[in-house]
């Protein structure tokens, strides 16, 4: 059943069908996304390290508290938690 070779490489669905279209396409979505990346530095981020100002948190670390140690050389997934 999910052997069956595919009879056409065509797609009949497929909206851009220019390569032009296709180009500018691919460039609208790039703005789009470094737009977005670019809001949420400015916004979300910003109220975060705003957040932060108000409200500092207490260093004191209790027994069963979770902890995650941090290292500027290695990346998140290699933290020890």
């Amino acid at each position: 059943m999910f052997l069956f070779e595919i009879q056409t490489a065509e797609t009949k669905d497929l909206e851009i069908r220019d390569a032009n279209q296709f180009r500018k396409r691919v460039i609208f979505t790039a703005k789009v996304i470094e737009e977005l990346k670019k809001r949420f530095r400015n916004e979300y981020l910003g109220q975060l390290i705003q957040l932060q100002k108000q409200h500092p948190q207490s260093s004191n670390i209790c027994e069963g508290d979770i902890v995650l140690i941090g290292d500027d050389w290695k990346k998140r997934l290699q933290w020890l938690v």
